[in-house]
């Protein structure tokens, strides 16, 4: 044993992350971001996905890529590459007014500090 009380390196198991916990850390990560909608689509999909059978993806897969050959899932790409852009720019957006915030925050403790004779403390 370690001066710790844990267990040594070398006799550490490491941890298996079954799909369930993988799943749950995938929902809270996109509940985090505003995503959690579009996450669980995603984990449904890919749960029904991964317990079919392989002739059921294999047949999935075929009547898709023929769906976007003959253009009767066009608007479904489209609806697809709008949501990826879409979270591009809430990303984007969200790096820009958590700048501002801080730009703000700074400013208003510097015009605290000068119209006080005395030193104050930041709120952070």
């Amino acid at each position: 044993m370690a001066e710790n009380g844990a267990a040594p390196p070398s006799t550490r198991k490491p941890h298996k992350v079954g799909w369930a916990e993988a799943a749950r850390d995938f929902l809270i990560f996109c509940a985090g971001k505003g995503q959690l909608p579009l996450g669980g689509v995603i984990v449904i999909v890919l749960a029904i996905v991964g317990r079919a059978s392989t002739e059921a993806v294999d047949a999935l897969l075929s009547s898709t890529i023929d769906g976007f050959r003959h253009g009767w899932l066009v608007g479904y790409g489209l609806a697809l590459v709008f949501i990826v852009c879409w979270t591009i720019h809430i990303g984007w957006t969200n790096k820009i007014k958590d700048a501002e915030i801080d730009r703000i925050s700074k400013e208003r403790d510097a015009a605290q500090k000068d119209s006080m004779d005395a030193d104050i403390q930041s709120s952070e």
